[in-house]
């Protein structure tokens, strides 16, 4: 594969959040816009890596791959968060970050992306943990990979 996509939360980060002293993997979306208000770039600071995903990310790269993160985030905040994730955990590793505000434009991206580069769409990949974009890539002619696909 030539372009390589990683969506972030639950493919490349484990969800894992403290609030109200209580560890979840996720909030309603009032409660999340504080949780990143009261945190700011630390938001994901008790979440992991995924290791099969980042030892699959590394093999793409090894094979010559464009290894990019695309992921849907909601603020500049968050963004910055994702970043510094991806700095401590993968280091190195991906090419490029590009986030949108709605998952539905993930396609549209990796389409861009590949015309903008002179790339197949069967030379992209998309690696995600939501079904439905998966199979809206896979429609396209873009290959898709589940992250639990890559866990087992």
């Amino acid at each position: 594969m030539k372009l390589v996509f990683f969506d972030f939360d639950g493919t490349l980060c484990a969800p894992n959040y403290l609030v109200d002293g209580v560890y979840t993997v996720g909030m309603p979306q009032a409660r999340w816009e504080a949780f990143i208000e009261e945190k700011k770039e630390a938001i994901f600071e008790d979440c992991r890596p995924v290791t099969p995903v980042f030892a699959y990310a590394a093999k793409c790269k090894e094979r010559g791959g464009r290894i990019i993160i695309l992921t849907r985030t909601g603020s500049r905040t968050e963004d910055l968060a994702k970043q510094r994730f991806v700095e401590k955990w993968y280091p190195g590793l991906f090419d490029e970050y590009i986030s949108v505000r709605e998952d539905r434009e993930k396609v549209e991206v990796i389409k861009d992306k590949a015309a903008a580069n002179a790339v197949a769409l069967s030379e992209c990949e998309l690696v995600e943990d939501t079904y439905a974009i998966l199979l809206e890539a896979v429609s396209e002619g873009i290959a898709g990979k589940h992250v639990t696909n890559l866990i087992g």
